[in-house]
């Protein structure tokens, strides 16, 4: 799943999550996929729009469009209690 604000509420309701895994991905210019980093994790909690950083390796970025062809994959994360 792709972690897209508009996207993802319509599958889950807001609420805080913990130990949060996924993959950073680079799509090449046709939007394949080119590349997928390391897998990270989050294990803190998370509030609905509240944002983490991760060392994704990549850069220096010479060209903030290039921006646009990185890309979040959520793989996992659990609801907080």
């Amino acid at each position: 799943m792709s972690l897209n604000p508009d996207s993802f509420q319509a599958y889950l309701k807001p609420g805080t999550v913990q130990n949060s895994r996924g993959n950073v991905v680079v799509l090449d210019p046709s939007g394949q996929r080119a590349q997928v980093r390391e897998p990270f994790s989050v294990s803190r909690s998370l509030d609905p729009r509240e944002s983490a950083g991760v060392v994704t390796g990549l850069g220096p970025v010479s060209d903030s469009s290039q921006l646009s062809r990185v890309r979040i994959d959520l793989t996992g994360a659990q609801v907080a209690r």
